[in-house]
């Protein structure tokens, strides 16, 4: 659900993707694809090896010390590579008690006093560089932040995104997509395409943004 969870775009076969509400995990193939006409994308040579990268996404409502207990049980369990946390309410004063071991720890720190701010975690053993792409501010309060992976000697992009509700001025085309891209988060964004009965504005423009 694309209110509450996470999508892929287009290049990452659906084959491929399990999403529920507070995880996601894909099988990234190492090959070619092309998409047809409808905007779907289909894989090419499926005979070559495919490199698993398993993303844990969440919006926490604010990171507690019980949320972050949790969070860590769930990490051992998943033996997910990366987490991704929404409205982890991080800050430069509280970011140490956010460290996970075997992780390494990134941060966009929060915005305003209700939910903001974002927890990135990558395992040691995986080299990763993190960016800051956008902070909340008046005309658009999404959050975006890119995280650089390599694995098995590919190189993986995801974008971390939280659109908070009643935001009409979601931005999605500072996003640099490639085939081995992934688009995951927060959007707050409803569409009869994803099962709801009716639009919001944020549904409209991920859905322009899908078949773009």
């Amino acid at each position: 659900m694309l209110a509450s969870t996470a999508f892929l775009k287009l290049y990452v076969p659906p084959g491929w993707c399990q999403m529920s509400n507070s995880t996601g995990k894909t099988d990234i193939p190492s090959q070619e694809m092309k998409v047809d006409s409808k905007k779907k994308t289909v894989p090419l040579g499926t005979n070559r090896p495919t490199t698993k990268l398993k993303i844990l996404q969440w919006n926490a409502g604010g990171l507690s010390p019980a949320k972050m207990t949790e969070l860590k049980q769930l990490t051992t369990q998943t033996d997910a590579d990366i987490l991704i946390i929404n409205e982890a309410n991080t800050t430069a004063d509280n970011t140490q008690y956010y460290n996970i071991k075997d992780f390494t720890t990134y941060t966009l720190h929060k915005a305003r006093q209700i939910a903001s701010g974002m927890l990135v975690t990558v395992r040691n053993n995986l080299k990763s560089q993190f960016k800051i792409i956008k902070e909340m501010n008046v005309h658009d309060t999404a959050e975006i932040v890119k995280i650089t992976i390599w694995k098995e000697n590919k190189k993986f992009t995801i974008y971390g995104i939280y659109s908070p509700p009643g935001n009409k001025n979601l931005r999605l085309d500072t996003l640099d997509i490639t085939s081995a891209t992934v688009v995951i988060g927060d959007f707050n964004a409803a569409s009869p395409n994803w099962g709801y009965k009716y639009y919001n504005q944020a549904g409209r423009i991920v859905e322009e943004y899908l078949n773009s």
